[in-house]
Parts: C-alpha cells; structure tokens; sequence
C-alpha cells in the first residue's frame, strides 16, 4: 500500500468443506490424459487427485502448522463419492491419487465411504496415506474392499532417536508391523522418508536405509528436508546447521538445510543417490517388479 508491506487479517475458515465446488479440471489443458501419477503406483489410467481435507492433528517437527495450525477438517464420505463419481463420469478416471496428510485420521468418514464404494461400485482404484496407529485390521480390509491399491505411511527414519525428536508417538517396531498388515491385506505398502532432518548424521542415513530394505516395501519416496516457517522445528533451526534461505530451492526436491552431523551439502547428495539406488537395485523390490511387470503394462507406454 503506497509502497508500504501491509499484512491483513486471517481470514475466516470455512465451516464445512462440503461447501466448495469440485475443482474445474475441465481448465486444466489435456486433462485427464497429460496428467500421470507416479511411476508404478497406478494399473488402470487415466489417473487424477484428490484433497479431501485439511490439516492433521498431530505435531511432528517439521511439519509447517501456519496455514491449518493444529485444526483438522474434512469433506463427508457423501462428498468424497460424488467427486469421484464425477471424476469418473465427466472424465474417465479410473485411478485416483488421495493427497491428504492423513486420510484415514477420522474413522467414521472412512468407513463411511467405503460402505458407498461397497454397495455402488465405482470402478476406480485410489491409493491414500496412513499412520501408525489408524490402520487396524478392519480399516486396512475396508480400504482393501473399497478399491485401494496402495498406502503411503510416513516413516520419516529408520534412527529411533530421531523418530521420538521429530515424529513422537511413532516407532520403529510398531511401523514394521503396520507394513506387515497392510501387505497380508493385499494392499501394497509405500513408505514416505525424509533425509537431512535436524539431527541427521551418516550412521542415522545408514540406519535408515538398512530399515527400508528391512520392510520390504512395494514402493519408496525419499523426499529432502526443508525447514519451513511455521514448522516447530524452524525455531531453531539455524543453531542445527546451516540454512540458505533460497525460496527458489525450498521445495523437498532441494537439501537447502546441512545438519551438523553432515559435512557438507554435496556429501549429502551423495549419500541420498546411493540410499534411493539401493531400494531400486534390490532383489527383493525387483522380484516385486518383475511380478508386476504386466500389470504395469500402461505404466511404462
């Protein structure tokens, strides 16, 4: 204003999420069919997403809480299925891409849903996010019935020091077997790391990839640590190791942050070359590729 930073006010949540149109994806150019989901996560196209709510109840480290603070709303299970139902219907979806924090943090919406997809099939698969202690037996069959092919858990590390600093309440026995259950359920399980946390030393990247081969895991994703503004663990971040603070590269694609533990930033490039390399070399992930291989016939076209 007149060259003077003005910050206005919070705006006003809306009460009910059910309250917003479905997103106009007839916008987007080439829509469903320039869009593609990950590598291997999908077998039937064309593939889309979906955000069926906002913010999580937990506190892990670095997880920015500036937007949602620590409030957790969502759509109804009766909406979730009209969108998808729209999807499928205007557009042809078959494989949807369920990107919300934790989608199964509010049982009944759940189930809800799933007792739709039951009782009036939809024909489309969609893969979701899980956590330790919100994927029992009934919920991950549920799923399973419903249409799901894979969940994601957010494991973080396989370091237990670090997963009591950064993601308390989770550890590392109860995750091995929350992986062990979503794959007797036929579900395939994706584990979610995080590398360069506050913390972070070689010996904790080595235990961390020692865990992931340990799990056996249908899939991988590795993301790089990015400290953001309105994360507990921000804070303090620059007494932990150094920052740049280039928002060009502040996008978990980027190590912008460098523990201490770790001598510098091209080391830790290394480092994650080598951990993503030895999950995607693995017998045991490529004997699981090679059983898939058909299946993933459209995948690889």
């Amino acid at each position: 204003d007149d060259g003077r930073v003005v910050s206005s006010p919070r705006r006003a949540l809306l009460p009910a999420l059910d309250q917003m149109p479905f997103p106009a994806y007839d916008l987007l150019w080439g829509f469903p069919r320039r869009y593609h989901l990950p590598l291997f996560s999908y077998i039937q196209r064309p593939g889309a997403t979906m955000v069926t709510s906002r913010g999580c109840p937990y506190k892990c480290s670095y997880c920015d809480r500036s937007v949602f603070k620590q409030g957790y709303r969502y759509n109804s299970a009766a909406y979730i299925y009209a969108h998808m139902r729209y999807l499928r219907n205007r557009f042809g979806v078959r494989h949807l891409n369920i990107y919300d924090d934790l989608f199964t943090a509010h049982r009944r919406r759940v189930t809800e849903l799933c007792t739709l997809l039951g009782k009036r099939p939809l024909g489309v698969q969609f893969n979701c996010s899980v956590r330790v202690g919100h994927a029992d037996d009934d919920l991950l069959r549920m799923l399973k019935t419903a249409g799901c092919l894979q969940v994601s858990l957010g494991i973080e590390t396989g370091d237990e020091t670090l997963m009591d600093r950064h993601k308390p309440g989770v550890h590392l026995e109860g995750v091995k077997e929350t992986i062990r259950r979503i794959q007797a359920h036929g579900l395939r399980a994706k584990g979610l790391f995080m590398m360069g946390v506050v913390g972070e030393t070689e010996e904790s990247i080595r235990k961390t990839s020692d865990f992931v081969i340990e799990l056996g895991l249908d899939d991988m994703n590795m993301s790089k640590f990015t400290p953001f503004p309105g994360a507990p663990c921000w804070e303090t971040i620059r007494a932990e190791g150094t920052l740049d603070e280039d928002w060009r590269l502040m996008n978990c694609l980027n190590f912008v942050f460098v523990p201490k533990g770790i001598e510098s930033r091209e080391r830790l490039d290394q480092l994650y070359n080598e951990h993503v390399k030895r999950f995607y070399t693995d017998p045991g992930w490529l004997e699981k590729l090679m059983r898939r291989l058909l299946q993933h016939r459209i995948t690889l076209l």
